[in-house]
């Protein structure tokens, strides 16, 4: 069942970091809606297929569960320090990461992948008019695959922006998830922070930011 599978993954469980105070989340199920004196209808699946309607997640989840698509299938607990030692001595103490490998088909995987790069490389793709000349700007230094979320926040409230994503596409190395509280479309607001952090990281030249940024929501992302 599908919200097993996201619980798989990570999402709606607390990710075991040491030290942080963390949101659990939720991924809905029947049991849940049943908990509310409510049945499950197809509406609930769809919600749950858009992470919409009583799905709720954490940016480390997600960032989690993309670093888990990105490297095959492992689910890494995510930690704070790597080791504790004074310069030039050995470490007093050194992390060993734990990996939990996932029951996961590794074509299935491919696949993801694969739709995530093109959604920041191809026309069609949600990220692509954000991406597009950000690539010609550095020479294709680093491709991004990634994944646009658009949240409903309430009310007349403006949605949160959220945009996953890892790099590079065929040797991954860093996993990344942005959300931006009721501001706007997650390809023209979140997406654009992920180019700056993927600059920093590689130490790539630094972009300007979209002239979209200006002037709120434009149509071009509203209609992609």
């Amino acid at each position: 069942m599908l919200p097993d599978y996201a619980r798989m993954l990570g999402l709606g469980v607390r990710t075991g970091i040491d030290g942080v105070i963390e949101e659990t989340g939720r991924v809905p199920d029947p049991d849940y809606r049943a908990s509310q004196n409510l049945t499950w209808t197809v509406a609930d699946t769809l919600n749950i297929v858009i992470g919409q309607g009583d799905s709720a997640v954490n940016p480390l989840q997600v960032a989690r569960m993309i670093a888990a698509i990105a490297n095959g299938g492992n689910l890494v607990t995510p930690y704070l320090v790597q080791e504790v030692n004074l310069i030039g001595e050995t470490p007093s103490y050194t992390n060993q990461p734990q990996v939990e490998v996932l029951p996961l088909d590794p074509t299935v995987l491919a696949g993801v992948r694969e739709a995530m790069c093109r959604v920041t490389t191809e026309t069609a793709g949600t990220a692509s008019f954000v991406f597009e000349l950000w690539y010609e700007f550095q020479n294709n230094a680093v491709v991004v695959c990634g994944k646009t979320g658009t949240a409903q926040s309430g009310g007349n409230t403006e949605p949160h922006a959220w945009f996953g994503a890892f790099a590079p596409a065929n040797d991954p190395q860093i996993a990344i998830a942005v959300v931006v509280e009721t501001s706007c479309e997650g390809s023209e607001v979140a997406a654009p922070i992920t180019r700056r952090i993927v600059e920093i990281f590689y130490g790539l030249p630094q972009s300007t930011w979209p002239s979209l940024w200006q002037s709120g929501c434009s149509e071009i992302s509203v209609d992609a």
